[in-house]
């Protein structure tokens, strides 16, 4: 017997969820301005111009156009798009707006507002917008009033999958409240935890309460992915057909005389995304080189103190191309540290399987103490790669640079994928899964970077690594 309803509970949306966000950014906005506002002020001394409010007062309405634009774009609430490409759409369209604001400015009014402040604020709200816009989501996240209702058409394998995906990344606000399929006498079962609410026919009974739908049926050609299209009564339905390993980011759909393409970008491949991605590097990685001297060098003394011998540590690790470089660490170890570790592991023969599932021990013997678990928990042991970065050796976010003894546990395929981008200091899996993944999941994080790299995916990951580390959840 069919069900055709979900709980209504579940199927609830908080309608007052992107207006919470508008009144977020509007406050954020207006904050941004008054910041910058005393910024300016604190330069006036040595370049006046006014600063009252008839002069920039038209300032304080122009940034308002910002979330006219985050609403055009589909930002609010923005259920179901990524971390990196809300970034992307929320840098564009602070971007489109500033700039239209200087061109005015320029144009329409000789100049008359403070290009100081408005840069400022421009400034000031690429920052925090994007910031207060991930905590808020959090927040809501955790009291359980983010989200949209979405159905998954497809009872198998597949629409499992998709399942378990939206439920364990609750930041998309996909949450998968019934299935449906062709097959009727699948209904009352469930799949991934969601029950099956009814057949394909049955849908529009459902429409309702229930705005999107994904159809997970890879078996399907794309004939009977349009009929099915056409029959289903959501008004937002996602197509989920089977790629393999295709990247899942940065595809372009084109109609190419009334056939539906994808233009798959290889990003890294530009001469010109390399260019930018290097220059990144150098304008990150000089400062922060510059800031990380006296920390070394109290570090250094800390080491040595404890073990005697250089604070550094040297390894050979496979690098773009396939050439091998020397990476620089602080030393966290004794320098007899694989002796140590091979009569560990003939002690405790049980710890093997640990060791060969991610190379890594929880309680390794070789890490000299309270130090070294410092040094790793916080990361500060990789500090000196900056000057790795600026070599050229390495850059700021890639592929995690393997010892060769690693590399050789993968296959001659990934292997070739990682060759072809600079490693990095930190990456993909650095911040989702910290140590406590093993290699598959490495493998899988990997590939996704480079399979869908852009600026903004380096940007995402650096700003995530912060976090990261402060936290120093998984680092051991």
């Amino acid at each position: 017997m069919e069900q055709n309803s979900v709980d209504q509970k579940q199927a609830s949306e908080a309608k007052w969820v992107p207006w919470l966000i508008i009144a977020c950014d509007t406050a954020i906005l207006e904050f941004c301005l008054y910041l910058s506002w005393l910024v300016r002020a604190e330069f006036n001394q040595w370049f006046p111009i006014p600063l009252d409010l008839p002069v920039n007062g038209g300032i304080t309405a122009g940034v308002l156009v910002v979330p006219l634009a985050f609403h055009l774009m589909g930002l609010y609430p923005g259920y179901g798009l990524g971390d990196v490409e809300r970034i992307r759409q929320q840098e564009t369209g602070i971007a489109i707006v500033f700039s239209s604001l200087l061109i005015w400015d320029y144009l329409a009014q000789d100049g008359a507002w403070s290009r100081g402040i408005l840069l400022a604020t421009w400034l000031f709200a690429a920052i925090l917008l994007p910031l207060t816009y991930g905590l808020l989501r959090k927040v809501l996240v955790g009291i359980g009033k983010w989200g949209v209702p979405i159905i998954v058409v497809g009872a198998r394998d597949a629409g499992a999958a998709i399942i378990i995906l939206l439920k364990n990344d609750l930041r998309l606000g996909l949450r998968p409240v019934g299935v449906l399929d062709f097959d009727s006498s699948l209904v009352g079962n469930e799949v991934g935890g969601v029950p099956v609410v009814g057949t394909i026919a049955t849908a529009r009974q459902l429409a309702n309460s229930v705005k999107i739908c994904a159809v997970a049926m890879p078996e399907l050609n794309g004939g009977q992915l349009a009929e099915l299209s056409a029959k289903l009564p959501f008004p937002r339905i996602i197509l989920l057909p089977d790629f393999g390993s295709l990247q899942s980011t940065w595809i372009t759909p084109r109609d190419l005389g009334g056939v539906l393409g994808l233009e798959v970008k290889k990003n890294l491949l530009l001469s010109h995304n390399r260019v930018v991605k290097r220059i990144l590097d150098i304008v990150l990685s000089v400062p922060l080189a510059v800031l990380a001297i006296p920390i070394l060098l109290i570090l250094c003394i800390a080491i040595m103190v404890i073990s005697p011998g250089t604070p550094f540590y040297k390894q050979r690790r496979g690098g773009q191309g396939g050439h091998d470089f020397d990476m620089l660490k602080l030393r966290t170890m004794y320098r007899d540290a694989d002796q140590r570790l091979e009569k560990y592991l003939q002690s405790k023969p049980g710890r093997h399987e640990e060791w060969e599932k991610s190379f890594k021990l929880k309680d390794d013997p070789r890490v000299l103490p309270i130090l070294g678990k410092f040094l790793r928990q916080s990361s500060l042991d990789e500090l000196p790669q900056l000057f790795n970065v600026l070599k050229g050796d390495m850059s700021l976010v890639g592929p995690r640079p393997f010892p060769l003894y690693h590399l050789e546990q993968y296959s001659d395929i990934f292997r070739e994928l990682r060759q072809s981008v600079p490693p990095g200091m930190t990456g993909m899996w650095q911040v989702e899964i910290r140590s406590d993944g093993d290699i598959h999941l490495q493998e899988h994080h990997d590939t996704y970077y480079i399979r869908n790299w852009s600026i903004w995916l380096d940007i995402y990951l650096l700003a995530r690594t912060v976090t990261a580390v402060i936290s120093g959840r998984g680092a051991h």
